[in-house]
């Protein structure tokens, strides 16, 4: 790997771990369900992350990053991808806030402390089970941005 791209990958990494903790609220093993960015990683669900699945991971956020799709990430780039990622911590403390029964998800109730969230839930909830997950609200809000 280029020392560009072992930056990339050593950041996101360190974003998907932070992540974790984030979505975590500090309840031991509940980091371990299948909405968090291990178990993302984690395809073969085999609880380890190999080489392969971590260069997938690195290819999607280095997709994701590349907002003109040159196959380079330019420094303007970098600081929309930054900018994004503290934007994307300050949305898991506040879910990880909302969830007041620690399980991982917000049902209509917590999501009221939410607005946007509470607003859209419907709408986020793409499974209809009741609640949304991190990932649900995460890939609604990605949506908006496109």
């Amino acid at each position: 790997m280029n020392k560009l791209s072992t930056l990339l990958f050593a950041s996101t990494l360190t974003f998907s771990l932070s992540a974790i903790a984030d979505h975590d609220g500090g309840e031991g093993h509940s980091c371990m369900r299948a909405s968090d960015p291990f178990s993302e990683a984690d395809t073969n669900h085999d609880g380890n992350i190999d080489k392969a699945e971590a260069q997938a991971m690195h290819d999607k956020h280095f997709e994701q990053m590349d907002a003109n799709h040159d196959g380079k990430i330019s420094k303007e780039e970098w600081a929309a991808g930054c900018k994004h990622n503290a934007g994307h911590n300050k949305s898991s403390m506040g879910f990880t806030k909302a969830d007041k029964d620690n399980d991982g998800t917000l049902d209509k109730e917590e999501a009221k402390s939410l607005p946007n969230v509470s607003k859209h839930f419907d709408e986020i909830d793409t499974d209809k089970d009741g609640t949304v997950s991190p990932t649900e609200v995460h890939s609604y809000m990605m949506n908006q941005q496109h």
